[in-house]
């Protein structure tokens, strides 16, 4: 029998908890957003390459974001309003040692955290049948260096892109992807599989290769099986992933966010 990892567990009971919620995590398919967790796919909506993003209430505490006011006023208007009232003369402060010493500490201080990098990792739960599912869970994808898209944000938008911080060139992969998306297959007379997909936050220092060599999985291609050859991750790769020894191998705190969607065989 398989062991749900209990990261995956806790956010499939937390989201169910709380029935007709939309997730804090969204999956982009290009034909289908899934923002209800639960949400049921076809084989065929769900066989590219997924993108994420998520609320920004569950990465508020995490981040600074300049030029960024995600509450419903935005700091552009809210300076707008104010712009016609006097502005009083600044009262002099007697430069005493305590009023120094903050002012140096205030001139060298940083104006705002690092915006972190993210992970997300996506299993399956259920394979080969959701009533003995002895394969489970199976790795179907894995991102990294992920960022958060904030500049073009919409101030009234409540979800931000993910985003690789790789440029898109021709020397580097683009899509962020440390173990490539294989698309969901159930068997002939299966129930739906349940599809679950994690977002961390991605410890400092912490690289793609350097997630592959914990994997070991150091000489494994990203790209997918019918583009990487010989040197794809097959099933056996993929099955029983222990996802909780990654966690722990990896460093990874709690997640942050989550969204599963369910997809049949027919």
């Amino acid at each position: 029998m398989s062991h749900e990892p209990t990261s995956a567990r806790d956010v499939i009971d937390a989201l169910d908890a709380v029935a007709g919620h939309a997730a804090p995590l969204r999956i982009h398919f290009p034909s289908a957003v899934v923002t209800h967790p639960g949400t049921e796919l076809s084989k065929a909506a769900s066989a590219p390459a997924p993108a994420f993003s998520v609320a920004a209430s569950a990465i508020d505490a995490m981040v600074s974001m300049p030029n960024c006011d995600l509450s419903p006023t935005t700091s552009a208007a809210s300076a707008s309003s104010t712009s016609s009232l006097p502005v009083p003369a600044p009262v002099p402060v007697p430069a005493t040692p305590v009023a120094t010493a903050a002012a140096a500490v205030s001139a060298t201080a940083p104006a705002a955290l690092p915006s972190p990098r993210f992970i997300v990792t996506s299993i399956d739960l259920d394979p080969p049948f959701p009533s003995f599912p002895f394969l489970g869970p199976v790795l179907h994808g894995l991102q990294a260096d992920l960022t958060l898209a904030t500049a073009a944000l919409d101030p009234d938008d409540e979800f931000i892109p993910l985003e690789p911080a790789v440029p898109n060139d021709s020397s580097s992969d683009s899509s962020g992807s440390v173990v490539a998306w294989v698309h969901p297959a159930p068997p002939g007379l299966s129930g739906p599989h349940r599809y679950v997909s994690l977002l961390w936050e991605q410890p400092a220092g912490l690289t793609p290769d350097g997630i592959r060599d914990a994997l070991g999985f150091a000489g494994a291609a990203a790209a997918p099986e019918d583009e990487a050859g010989e040197n794809a991750l097959g099933l056996m790769q993929r099955a029983r992933f222990d996802m909780e020894g990654l966690e722990k191998k990896l460093g990874l705190g709690r997640v942050v966010a989550g969204n599963y969607f369910t997809c049949a065989a027919a």
